[in-house]
Parts: C-alpha cells; structure tokens; sequence
C-alpha cells in the first residue's frame, strides 16, 4: 500500500500542474482574442455609451473608466440623471432626489472600488491576488465553453465561460454577498466588435437568479477609447456655501 502511494503522489501533482497549466493557456488566449495585452494596455480610458432595458422601459447609460482604478456611471431616463463616481479614493453620488452630491458607502462604494478595470480580471491575475481553476467544458448559452473558476484576495468566487472556439467570453456568474443576503448575478455577453484593435461586446444581459423580472438587456451603441477623461469628472464636486438666512 505504501509503495502504491507512493507512485500515486507524483501522478496527482502532475496532474494538478498540468491543469493549471490548461488553465493558464485558455486565459492567454482569451486575452489575444481580445487583442492582446499590449492593445489593452494602450487602453488608458475607456467611454462606453448605450441603452438599458428592463421591463420594456428604456434608460441610456455610460460607464467611464481611467487608469489605473476611476469609475463614472451615468444612468439617464425621462430628463432625470444619476451619477456615481469613484476617484481611486472615495466614491461619491448625485442622486435626482438630493441632488447635492454625497459619499458612498457599503455595496455602492464596494461596486464601484471592487471594479475590474479596463483590462479585467484575467490580465495579470496573479499580481491581482487572483485564483484560477478550470473546472472543465460545457455547454453555456448553446455554446461549447470552458468554465473558469476565480478566487479573489478576499475570497469571492465567480466562473467565467470562455467559448472554446472564439476564447471570448460567453457568460460570468459571481456569487456577491450583501448585508442583506446572498444573489448569484449572471452577464451574458455578445455581438463581439473591435474597437482600435480590442474586442467589446456589444450586447449585455444582466440577471440576477431568482428574480427575472430583474433582468436588463443593454446595447452599447458607442466604444470610445482614449478619449476625454479629465480627472475632475471622477472627483466629488465641491457643495457651493449656500447663504444664510436674513436674521
């Protein structure tokens, strides 16, 4: 018995290195489909412009990203516009109903301070405190996809689906705890295009599991890249001093 462990030892750590191994090699061509590193890497903001759909009302969004961590959304309907921000050190909002701006906190700033970047979460996933596992092949959205396990620093797990063909992304599934409890929220992506040389999906489906009447539908209709990314858009506006009362 003895001997026989010995012999299976150096075969299970064969075969672990050998799976990671499969793993780095989807995640690097994942990352050439998209364009490659030093395409991305020119990448230094990133203006992304669309419509979201949700229960058949429409709503026009943005999403600004800047190197190396700023974060502008904009979501826009009936003359009425939202804002949240993250300057790489606070995160902020002007909501219709204050309308002066004021901190983030909890969910909202971890969202905005937690997000991904302009490269994603597979380039240089290591330095990111990033874990990888490949789980194996299946079928995601009638696609034929590799499913790609990560683990955060923190400890927060998500899949990736990687169409075995293409080794673009078909579907990310992240399991996010709040404090109000545990949802599994789902993004399937498509209508990959290039933009300068790097691929964007063009088309979004947003859900959260258990609640369809959740699900947004995005379209972007516009990819800018390198674009107007003044650092002032992400900062807190200051509040004017409002006047005193007459005594």
């Amino acid at each position: 018995m003895r001997k026989f462990f010995c012999l299976l030892v150096p075969v299970f750590l064969l075969s672990a290195i050998a799976a990671a191994q499969t793993a780095d090699e989807i995640v690097a061509k994942h990352i050439e489909a998209i364009g490659g590193v030093k395409r991305m890497q020119a990448v230094k903001s990133e203006l992304t412009i669309g419509i979201a759909e949700i229960n058949g009302d429409k709503i026009r969004i943005s999403y600004l990203r800047k190197r190396p961590n700023k974060v502008r959304s904009e979501i826009s309907a009936q003359g009425i516009t939202q804002i949240q921000a993250y300057d790489g050190h606070q995160g902020w909002q002007v909501t219709p109903i204050k309308k002066d701006p004021e901190l983030l906190t909890g969910d909202d700033l971890d969202d905005l301070r937690n997000d991904d970047g302009i490269d994603g979460p597979l380039v240089n996933y290591k330095e990111k405190g990033y874990r990888i596992e490949l789980i194996g092949k299946e079928k995601t959205e009638g696609a034929d996809t590799y499913n790609l396990k990560l683990t955060s620093k923190e400890g927060k797990v998500s899949n990736s689906y990687i169409d075995t063909g293409t080794f673009l992304e078909v579907k990310n599934v992240i399991t996010v705890k709040h404090k109000a409890g545990e949802e599994i929220l789902e993004r399937v992506t498509g209508d990959w295009r290039p933009v300068d040389g790097v691929m964007y999906a063009y088309f979004t489906e947003l859900r959260r599991r258990g609640r369809p009447e959740q699900t947004v539908k995005i379209k972007i209709e516009k990819v800018e890249l390198n674009g107007p990314a003044e650092d002032s858009l992400f900062e807190m506006p200051t509040i004017a001093a409002k006047p005193e009362s007459p005594k």
